[in-house]
């Protein structure tokens, strides 16, 4: 893989080894690829989370980054976030196992787990408080900038 673009979001590789890709994706300020091995590397601004510290990016089934927050879902279905521990990647004492799909956005994250449910989580101001919603018979979710959505299955 190749990548380019401004040096301090994404643009520099440098000291990055970005062969045997099997996917990549850049947020904001942040890129992430998978390699064929299932490990994952990060790189970008750090506080929006291009440095992932000593997190376990290995056995990773599929990730992405989103302004401020990257989310990793690794093959045993568990979720990994990391980035600006106020705008999103705080999921505090949320359980991120069981996951089938997981997203994050400006200042939120969701996650549809396979029992489906879905959980979602950061800034009230842009889709992170569900407040009273029923999250549960979801089968995909998504958050823009400022709202998130469940599609439910029939009934």
């Amino acid at each position: 893989a190749v990548a380019w673009g401004n040096e301090a979001y994404g643009g520099n590789t440098t000291n990055i080894d970005l062969s045997n890709i099997s996917t990549a994706i850049c947020g904001f300020y942040v890129c992430i690829a998978i390699k064929k091995d299932a490990t994952a590397i990060v790189w970008g601004d750090k506080d929006s989370g291009g440095d992932a510290g000593d997190l376990d990016l290995s056995n990773i089934a599929n990730a992405m980054c989103s302004r401020w927050t990257c989310i990793a879902v690794k093959q045993d279905n568990t979720a990994i976030v990391w980035g600006s521990s106020t705008k999103g990647s705080d999921a505090g004492n949320l359980d991120l196992s069981n996951i089938s799909s997981a997203m994050c956005s400006w200042n939120s994250c969701i996650v549809v787990k396979r029992d489906d449910t879905a959980i979602v989580w950061g800034d009230a101001d842009y889709g992170g408080d569900a407040g009273n919603m029923d999250l549960s018979n979801v089968s995909a979710a998504t958050c823009g900038i400022f709202a998130c959505i469940a599609v439910k299955k029939d009934r």
